[in-house]
C-alpha cells in the first residue's frame, strides 16, 4: 500500500503505507484483434505484523475519470481501465498493449477500502 488506511475521523493508522496486500488474478484475456491483455484482480487480504486479516476494497471509479475516459473505459497515463462486468464490480480490471504485456514494478492503482 503506499498510503496508510486511516479511520473516518482520520484519527488513527489502521493500516501502515507499505503493508502488504495479497489477492486473486480473476481474469487474464488476450484480444488478439486489438493486440492487448486484459487482467482483473480482487484484493483479499492484507499482513500486519506477520498477520494475514481480511481485506476489502474497490476500485476507486470517480465521474471525472469516467467523463475523460469516454465509452467502455477509463483513460489514465496511456492504460485504460475498462469497467467491469457485474459480477467484477469489486475488481480491478485493466489493459495492457500487446499479446505478452508485462506489468511493470510500480504499476498503481486507486482503491477504497470496502465492506466485506
Amino acid at each position: 500500500m503506499a498510503k496508510p488506511i486511516r479511520d473516518a475521523r482520520q484519527q488513527k493508522t489502521l493500516a501502515p503505507a507499505g503493508a502488504l496486500v495479497e489477492g486473486q488474478l480473476m481474469r487474464a484475456e488476450t484480444r488478439h484483434a486489438r493486440s492487448e491483455l486484459i487482467i482483473a484482480l480482487r484484493w483479499e487480504t492484507l499482513e500486519m505484523n506477520g498477520v494475514k486479516v481480511p481485506f476489502s476494497a474497490t476500485p476507486n471509479r470517480r465521474l471525472e475519470d469516467l467523463k475523460a475516459g469516454g465509452l467502455g473505459g477509463l483513460r489514465q497515463r496511456g492504460l485504460q481501465i475498462e469497467l467491469p462486468l457485474p459480477s467484477e464490480s469489486r475488481y480491478g480490471v485493466y489493459h495492457f498493449p500487446g499479446e505478452k504485456a508485462v506489468v511493470n514494478s510500480g504499476f498503481r492503482s486507486e482503491w477504497v477500502t470496502a465492506q466485506p
